[in-house]
Parts: C-alpha cells; structure tokens; sequence
C-alpha cells in the first residue's frame, strides 16, 4: 500500500494534519495504523473513517484506470443511439400533442425513463 501511504501523506500535509491528530480522530494508535498500512490490512471502515477526516472519497486513495475495449465503446455507442431515440420519440410526441416546448416534454418523460441530455 505504498501509493496509499503516499497519498495518506500528501493530504495530511495539504491539511496542515499530523498523523497522529489523524489517528486520534479515527481511535487508533499511529503504530495500528502504519501497520495496517505496511501489511494491507485496512479495514473498511478504517478507510471511511480517515477519507471523512481527510475530506476525500475513496477514490482519492484507488486509482482504477478502465481501459476502454471495443465491447466498452459499442456498449457506449448503443446507449448513446438509445438516448437519441429516447428524444426523437420525445420531439415527435411533442410534435403530435402540440405540447410546445420540447424542454417542457422532456421533463415529464425524463422521470419515466431516467434520461438525461
């Protein structure tokens, strides 16, 4: 857990924190902590409990870089094609009820089927 460590250490310093003031905010001892941290053991908890003081999600601390194959990029394509659909069949409706106002449709469409543009 190095990069946490790092991490662990470049926020405290952001904050002006030592990692002992951290510690006696989340109730552990600094030697608990640097040991947890040396053999990967971190509770979850323990995590959420330093991310609420340090003011950070999680994903501060786990860098996950998603690599976007040719299965994610058509997944994308067609939920993008869908959303276009969604908003032409919006567009005719209003076209057909004379609704006026496309934003006005949309709004009491989106609720029904979660869309957003």
């Amino acid at each position: 857990m190095k990069d946490f460590s790092e991490k662990l250490k470049k926020r405290l310093k952001e904050l002006s924190m030592t990692q002992s003031e951290l510690c006696d905010r989340i109730g552990m001892t600094r030697q608990g902590l640097n040991k947890a941290i040396e053999n990967n053991s971190l509770q979850v908890t323990t995590v959420e409990a330093i991310c609420k003081v340090l003011q950070v999600n999680a994903g501060y601390f786990i860098e996950i870089e998603v690599k976007q194959s040719g299965a994610i990029m058509r997944m994308l394509e067609e939920a993008n094609s869908e959303v276009q659909r969604w908003k032409m069949r919006a567009f005719e409706l209003e076209e057909k009820l004379s609704v006026g106002n496309f934003l006005t449709l949309s709004r009491s469409v989106r609720p029904f089927f979660c869309l957003h543009y």
